[in-house]
């Protein structure tokens, strides 16, 4: 009786996470995660007490290490551009990688509602670990995008299917991109300022 019910259990989180995957967490109903499940909806009950609890128990190890990755990166270990990038590819494949499918849930669903805790927390850390001496009010805005775009890149590679040797490559490639694209970016802004 009781390995029939981790069964049922783990069914429930395996089934809402592809629902949440493919359909969002906002459009996912309990009724949609039973019917796939092949259960009532008060069963599901019977494992968690809401879709919410669903999503965290789903979720609890990516919380965590962004957690970590946040406290980490803000104590700005990675300095100069050559630290920054291995710094970024050791977090990302060591940390990121494993909870790839909780990250991603989160970062969804952050979108979906409006309500980008994590995903704010990473853009203001990777803006002032990158570039804490670029304090132009004109360069603000161009920083907030260059970070957006490399969190939206990670994004994109780690919901692309495919192996990991390649989402690597492609994560490596992203990073090397961005890094050095912001190095550039810091070597202009220094010149102008010397003119």
């Amino acid at each position: 009786m009781q390995i029939q019910k981790i069964e049922i259990k783990n069914k429930i989180l395996d089934v809402s996470s592809k629902l949440f995957m493919s359909g969002g967490y906002k459009q996912t109903s309990l009724n949609d995660i039973a019917k796939e499940c092949g259960i009532s909806k008060s069963n599901i009950y019977n494992y968690f007490k809401s879709k919410n609890c669903i999503f965290d128990a789903l979720t609890v190890e990516a919380k965590e290490k962004l957690t970590f990755i946040s406290k980490l990166l803000a104590s700005n270990p990675f300095v100069g551009s050559e630290n920054l990038q291995e710094g970024l590819l050791f977090i990302l494949f060591n940390h990121i990688l494993p909870v790839k499918e909780g990250v991603i849930l989160i970062f969804d669903r952050e979108m979906e509602e409006n309500d980008k805790h994590y995903i704010s927390d990473l853009l203001d850390i990777i803006n002032n670990m990158v570039v804490p001496d670029l304090t132009i009010d004109e360069n603000t805005d161009v920083l907030k995008i260059i970070a957006e775009n490399l969190v939206n890149g990670y994004l994109n590679i780690l919901k692309a299917e495919g192996q990991e040797k390649n989402m690597k490559y492609q994560i490596a490639a992203l990073t090397e991109y961005h890094v050095g694209g912001l190095a550039f970016l810091k070597q202009s802004v220094m010149e102008k300022k010397n003119e």
